[in-house]
């Protein structure tokens, strides 16, 4: 068993995409890249930052499950499955479970800041599963504050 390490913001991969119309800082990254493994069944931690709007084309993704929480700004989705383009605003939370395929963009705004974390609950049972897409808008998720001692 390996041992958890921080990254300290250095360290961390700084990715320019799109002609430097995102900046995408991952401090746990694909585990390709040299030096990086997958910490159990999360694989892929981003924040990325919009400085222009901007489109990922449409692309595949099957078996694992995606999260991405838009902190500031918005996006759009479209995926195969809906074959709608979606929006979703500052505090939303949008849930991919990718199962058997699935093709999707998204639409970033300039400005939009969020959060994304990918991950693979058990992809030999994903797999047998069809592909599912929910927004959860800002005004719809229950927070309960916590008291930490």
């Amino acid at each position: 068993m390996g041992i958890l390490r921080y990254l300290q913001k250095e360290e961390q991969e700084l990715m320019p995409l799109f002609d430097g119309a995102f900046i995408e800082n991952k401090p746990i990254a694909f585990p390709n890249r040299e030096g990086t493994t997958a910490y159990s069944n999360l694989f892929y931690w981003a924040h990325l930052e919009a400085y222009e709007t901007s489109e990922f084309p449409l692309h595949p993704h099957e078996g694992f499950e995606i999260m991405t929480f838009v902190f500031k700004g918005s996006i759009e989705h479209y995926d195969t499955a809906t074959k709608i383009w979606t929006a979703l605003g500052e505090g939303g939370v949008q849930v991919i479970q990718a199962g058997s395929g699935v093709e999707h963009s998204e639409r970033i705004s300039k400005g939009t800041e969020l959060f994304q974390i990918w991950f693979d609950p058990d992809f030999s049972k994903t797999m047998k599963k069809n592909a599912t897409y929910k927004d959860y808008k800002k005004m719809s998720l229950r927070l309960k504050k916590m008291l930490i001692f």
